[in-house]
C-alpha cells in the first residue's frame, strides 16, 4: 500500500480515497501511481486572481461551470486587485459574475494597487498566498490549511477534464519528494513533446508554472523564508525560478489543458503593456478526446523543460540554466509548441496523438 503525505485531505465523498496503487519507475525513484477508477469529484480550495477584466473572467467562469469533477462544496477565493485604470462598470459586472457562481462556495479578498504591473502583482501574489495558507479559516476548515490549493489567473480557460488532471497529478506530486507543484500547461497552454490526453510528465522547473497551478503549505513556507520579495526579478514565477534553480520538479500534462486568452501580458519590462499573440484555439482542441482515467500514465524519467527525455548529465543551457536535452531546440522550436510533435527517444516510449488511440 502507498502511504501518501498529508498534503492532500483524503475525503471519501470527493473520490480521493485510493483502493490501491501500482508502481512505476522514474529515473531511479519509485513513483506511486494510484488506480483511478474511484474518482467522482475533487474538493479542493481554489484561488482566482481577479483584476476586474470582465471580458476574461466571464470566460474563465464559464469554463469552470462546464468542467467535470469539481465538487460543489469546494471554496473559491476571488482575490480582487483594483488599480486606477479599472472602470467602475467592470467592477460591477465582475462582482455580479462572482455573485452568480454556483459551482463552488465563494469568498472575496480585496486589495488596491497604484498600477497593474509585475512588481505590484508580485506583492499581491505574495499577500494572497499568505492569506490562503495562514488565514485562520480562509476556506471553511476551521483552521489554517496545509493541503493543496489550485491557483488560477483570470485570463484563461480550462479544458473540461482539467480537474481530473489536477486530481491525478497531485497524487504523483505527493509521492515524489523533489516535485513541488502541478501545472496545466505552459505560459500560454502549450503542449510538450509527444502530447497525448492520457500522459503526464515530471519535468525540470525553470520557472514556477504560472496561470493554472497547485501546491501546498510547505511550498508557501519555503517562499516566506526566501528572498522572494527582494530578488530583482519582478515576475513572481521567474523570481521563484531563480531562487530555486535546479532544486525542484513539477508535474504537467503533455497536452495543454489551459488556454491563455489575455491580449496584454506583463512582458519583460513588467509594465503590463506588451501585446501578445493569442492562439486561435486551445491546445487540447487538436486531440480527438480528453483524458481516460483508466488509461492515464506517468511517462518514464525526469524530463527536460519541453518534455524531452535524456540523462540530466546531458542537459544543455537554456537561459543560462542546464535544463534541455541537446537536440530539443532543433526538434521542438517555439513555432511548434502548439502543434502535435511526435518524436522517438531512446530508452522510453511515449504515447502521442495520431500514433496511439
Amino acid at each position: 500500500n502507498t502511504k501518501y503525505t498529508d498534503s492532500i485531505h483524503l475525503v471519501p465523498e470527493d473520490g480521493l480515497i485510493q483502493q490501491g496503487s501500482v508502481s512505476r519507475t522514474i529515473s531511479n525513484t519509485t513513483i506511486a501511481s494510484p488506480r483511478n477508477g474511484g474518482f467522482t469529484s475533487l474538493k479542493i480550495p481554489i484561488v482566482i486572481f481577479c483584476s476586474y477584466r470582465y471580458q476574461y473572467m466571464s470566460r474563465l467562469i464559464r469554463s469552470l461551470h462546464d468542467i467535470d469533477g469539481l465538487n460543489v462544496n469546494s471554496t473559491c477565493l476571488f482575490a480582487c486587485q483594483r488599480s486606477s485604470s479599472v472602470r467602475e462598470e467592470d467592477v460591477t459586472k465582475t462582482m455580479k459574475l462572482i455573485e452568480d457562481v454556483k459551482f463552488c462556495k465563494t469568498k472575496t479578498l480585496f486589495a488596491q494597487s497604484k498600477r497593474r504591473n509585475a512588481k505590484e502583482y508580485k506583492q499581491q501574489w505574495y499577500n494572497t498566498v499568505k492569506q490562503a495558507f495562514e488565514g485562520k479559516d480562509t476556506f471553511g476548515f476551521g483552521s489554517q490549511y496545509e493541503g493543496d490549493i489550485l491557483f488560477l489567473e483570470d485570463d484563461i480557460e480550462l479544458s473540461k477534464d482539467a480537474i481530473k488532471m489536477i486530481w491525478y497529478m497531485l497524487r504523483i506530486k505527493n509521492s515524489h519528494h523533489k516535485t513541488i507543484a502541478v501545472g496545466l500547461g505552459g505560459w500560454s497552454g502549450e503542449n510538450l513533446i509527444n502530447p497525448h490526453p492520457d500522459t503526464v510528465v515530471i519535468r525540470y522547473m525553470l520557472f514556477f508554472p504560472g496561470m493554472a497551478y497547485a501546491f501546498n503549505a510547505s511550498v508557501w513556507r519555503e517562499v516566506k523564508k526566501s528572498r522572494f520579495l527582494t530578488i530583482k526579478a519582478n515576475d513572481w514565477s521567474e523570481a521563484l525560478g531563480w531562487l530555486w534553480v535546479g532544486r525542484y520538479d513539477v508535474v504537467v500534462p503533455t497536452l495543454g489543458r489551459m488556454w491563455h486568452i489575455g491580449a496584454i501580458g506583463l512582458g519583460h519590462t513588467g509594465d503590463g503593456k506588451k501585446r501578445r499573440r493569442i492562439e486561435p484555439k486551445p491546445a487540447w482542441s487538436k486531440s480527438p478526446r480528453l483524458v481516460d482515467l483508466d488509461k492515464v500514465t506517468l511517462n518514464k524519467g525526469e524530463r527536460d523543460l519541453f518534455g524531452m527525455y535524456c540523462r540530466p548529465s546531458e542537459w544543455k543551457p537554456y537561459m543560462s540554466v542546464k535544463c534541455i536535452c541537446p537536440r530539443t531546440r532543433v526538434l521542438y522550436p517555439n513555432k511548434r509548441h502548439f502543434q502535435i510533435v511526435c518524436l522517438k527517444m531512446p530508452n522510453v516510449y511515449d504515447k502521442c496523438i495520431g500514433q496511439d488511440p
